[in-house]
């Protein structure tokens, strides 16, 4: 019988494989495809369980095809924007304290852009953002008294002695009786804002408006009337 060992036998077939491969690339790659399709759950069992017992390799092969091809790693995203939400819940869901820290440092390198995206957010999901709010201050009640109290304080350091509570309170009143009567939230803005990088203003009743929530959102502390250029 030929080849009776058999070492021998599957090096004759690798080399003869090979020059066979090299010299009818196009129908072993045809052949190929028609086997994934014919066998195609037999194929994802396959590479699944490739990919469990090559994890590291397997990663590190991803990255380095990335990094070679971004514009084709971009396309894909954009082709398949479920598929990638669901592998980023994936792994955010696998790596809380990276994603967390991913997200800050993203933040802090673009802080007025994702200001703008947040605000969007908040403006086209409402219910979702005070259920949010609300959560947060539960699972977070010490910082919330903090922000509370240091809220409170520059309040009353802003507060100067001649400032008029009577006409302070009845424009915070105001603003209750407006959310009441016209059904969406207003805000008492303090036109020269407590805290900011360039001035700070005072907490008295001609530095308050009555103006809606979202508009005071939108403002924040960087802009107010008549500010230097």
């Amino acid at each position: 019988m030929p080849f009776a060992n058999v070492e021998i036998r599957r090096a004759y077939g690798r080399k003869y494989s090979r020059k066979y491969r090299a010299r009818h690339r196009e129908a072993v790659r045809e052949h190929a495809r028609k086997y994934r399709v014919d066998h195609r759950e037999a194929e994802r069992r396959r590479v699944r369980k490739y990919r469990v017992e090559n994890l590291e390799a397997v990663r590190e092969r991803d990255r380095a095809w990335k990094k070679a091809h971004p514009e084709k790693a971009c396309a894909w995203r954009k082709a398949n924007p479920e598929k990638q939400r669901a592998a980023d819940r994936k792994w955010k869901k696998a790596h809380p304290e990276k994603g967390r820290a991913s997200r800050r440092a993203r933040r802090q390198a673009n802080p007025e852009k994702y200001r703008k995206i947040s605000l969007a957010w908040s403006r086209a999901n409402p219910e979702k953002n005070r259920a949010n709010a609300r959560e947060w201050r539960q699972a977070n009640p010490e910082k919330t008294r903090a922000q509370a109290a240091h809220k409170k304080a520059r309040k009353l350091l802003a507060t100067p002695v001649w400032a008029n509570q009577f006409f302070i309170e009845d424009i915070y009143d105001l603003a209750q009786r407006r959310t009441k009567l016209l059904g969406y939230e207003w805000h008492v803005d303090h036109i020269v804002p407590l805290k900011s990088p360039r001035v700070c203003g005072l907490h008295v009743e001609n530095n308050l408006r009555v103006i809606p929530k979202q508009i005071n959102l939108s403002k924040g502390n960087r802009h107010w009337p008549d500010m230097p250029a």
